[in-house]
């Protein structure tokens, strides 16, 4: 895993979304190592927002929804 400062999990959540913005996948395995936290931390906070409306789970990540998509019209 690559060494990243502690993020609070709203600054993880939010660089999640940017990323699905950017590529339109995530996935878990890649975000870990980029944020430097384990692989059921991601899962978690793929979870939260998946509550909140900002994406849909997937098999190993996740893809942007259509709310995620419409915010960035």
């Amino acid at each position: 895993m690559k060494s990243a400062p502690t993020l609070i999990p709203a600054d993880r959540q939010a660089r999640i979304c940017r990323r699905l913005q950017e590529q339109g996948t995530v996935r878990v395995a890649q975000l870990s190592d980029l944020l430097g936290v384990s692989e059921i931390t991601i899962r978690r906070d793929l979870d939260a927002l998946e509550q909140r409306g900002l994406l849909k789970r997937a098999h190993g990540g996740a893809i942007t929804s259509r709310l995620m998509q419409v915010e960035t019209l």
